[in-house]
């Protein structure tokens, strides 16, 4: 169950990430690049 689960929030993130045309990086922080492109949107 607990992986069903993080594969259903990864992709929900990655889908968010392409919304805001952000690369899906491991080295970056995501959620600090969505803040400037959500108010740039």
């Amino acid at each position: 169950m607990r992986l069903r689960r993080e594969a259903a929030v990864s992709t929900h993130i990655g889908s968010i990430f392409s919304t805001l045309d952000l690369p899906v990086d491991p080295d970056g922080h995501g959620r600090v690049l969505a803040v400037p492109a959500h108010l740039r949107a």
